[in-house]
């Protein structure tokens, strides 16, 4: 390619024990960035590897001659999002690459292909390998998005490109978001994505703590980006009244028809009333923490431990 995009671009790639990958996969990502556009920079989120990633970085890095990049290290696992925030928040990009893993399954010509998509009007464009996910990501997606109306249509994705003017939307204040692209579904931005066909398949292991991880995260998305506790809430409450209804109209039957135990008839009324009202309170309570919860995660949910700056020099 002779005559480069002037656009400046920053790739933010998460980095966690991806020793036995990330050498191949910075060589097909820094010779299409670089072959690409005229300036770019690349934010790397060391993850607390304790494997040699980043001196891999570093030395493919200086052999390529690629001379712009910074290494996150945080001090402790924190988990994909939480990284991932951290990168962002250093991208100076006029578009930001979004790398959530380092397995090189695509052609270095895909980069070029979701940029000049994003150049048709998009602002968040996704790389989707054309094969089947994982029976558990097609659940949590398909959950998601009937919990949402299915107005949002999400996918496993590989890597995804994001304007500035939605980085700056989407992050404009000090919120914690538990799952980019749920916030990025949910923004109103257009989107769009861009299917390819891995060139070799990957296993994608885990460990407990990761595993963990994304449990949690699932969860936590849902609470966050979903009506489903409040919901179900109301549906228990609706439930429990008519249980109570009845249970009031049962109550009132035996004290007419028949002769029953002194106070039976005041002490059913009683719970069956407090019951209906607690749930009531209860469905109300939930929705008040739904609330606070969606104003309240404001604190950083990560910590830095050192900033490298990578040169060629």
């Amino acid at each position: 390619m002779t005559d480069k995009e002037k656009t400046y671009v920053t790739a933010v790639i998460y980095v966690h024990n991806c020793s036995s990958y990330i050498r191949e996969f910075l060589k097909k990502t820094v010779s299409a960035i670089d072959g690409i556009f005229e300036s770019s920079d690349m934010v790397f989120v060391n993850d607390a590897s304790d494997d040699a990633s980043v001196d891999i970085i570093k030395q493919t890095l200086t052999e390529m001659k690629y001379g712009n990049a910074l290494v996150i290290n945080l001090n402790s696992y924190h988990g994909l999002e939480a990284a991932m925030r951290s990168g962002i928040e250093y991208s100076v990009g006029d578009y930001v690459f979004e790398f959530d893993h380092v397995y090189p399954d695509f052609e270095p010509s895909l980069i070029a292909d979701i940029f000049h998509k994003a150049q048709e009007g998009y602002d968040i464009v996704s790389a989707v390998p054309d094969r089947r996910a994982k029976m558990s990501s097609r659940i949590f997606y398909r959950l998601f998005s009937a919990a949402n109306g299915n107005r949002y249509k999400m996918r496993t994705d590989s890597f995804r490109i994001i304007s500035r003017r939605a980085v700056n939307r989407i992050y404009s204040d000090n919120t914690t978001i538990p799952y980019r692209k749920f916030a990025y579904a949910a923004s109103g931005f257009e989107s769009a994505q861009v299917e390819y066909v891995p060139v070799e398949q990957y296993r994608r292991g885990s460990k407990d703590s990761e595993s963990n991880y994304r449990i949690d995260l699932a969860v936590d998305s849902f609470i966050l980006f979903t009506k489903i506790s409040f919901r179900f809430s109301i549906a228990m409450t609706v439930l429990m009244s008519l249980i109570s209804v009845f249970m009031l109209g049962y109550s009132l039957f035996i004290y007419l028809a028949s002769q029953p135990i002194e106070g039976w008839t005041t002490t059913i009324l009683f719970l069956s009333v407090a019951f209906m009202g607690l749930f009531g309170i209860l469905s109300i309570v939930i929705k008040y923490l739904q609330l606070i919860i969606n104003l309240l995660y404001t604190r950083r949910s990560y910590s830095i431990k050192s900033i490298e700056k990578i040169t060629d020099q």
